[in-house]
């Protein structure tokens, strides 16, 4: 019989560790990925949630740089230029990969505020970090035309 108490006791440890396991992976299962969950929300047209969920995304550690990009859009979308440009303007300097989508959204803040000088430096940013992003020519040339440069 000791042998047999023997061989439940080791199914017993097996099983233990086993849940020990799964419990470690547990909260995983249910992290929100709040990068995600805000990108999906902007897309959906719900900047200000999005705010909420890229916020949140932006206190935890290992999130994307382009999270700064999302969050200055979804600021920007709602009407909070200041806070957009905030958010813009960190990222910019980190997200070297996005530097032109920065800058161009960077545009679009002051373009629609009617600061136009700051507006057409930010799209020649934007120009220069990616000479083929082509909404930056044409935003400089809306801006050429609404100032009435030729």
């Amino acid at each position: 019989m000791s042998n047999m108490k023997a061989h439940f006791y080791r199914l017993k440890f097996k099983k233990s560790i086993l849940f020990a396991v799964f419990l470690s992976f547990f909260p995983m299962l249910f992290a929100v990925d709040y990068f995600e969950e805000g990108k999906k929300l902007l897309y959906s047209d719900k900047p200000q949630e999005a705010v909420s969920a890229l916020f949140k995304s932006v206190q935890e550690q290992g999130s994307p740089k382009s999270v700064y990009l999302y969050l200055g859009v979804a600021y920007f979308r709602i009407g909070k230029y200041s806070d957009a440009l905030t958010y813009l303007s960190q990222g910019k300097d980190n997200d070297l990969l996005n530097g032109h989508l920065y800058y161009y959204n960077i545009g679009n803040v002051y373009f629609l505020q009617n600061q136009f000088e700051a507006s057409e430096l930010a799209y020649n940013e934007a120009i220069s970090s990616n000479g083929l992003y082509a909404p930056a020519f044409f935003e400089q040339g809306q801006y050429t035309h609404k100032i009435g440069k030729t």
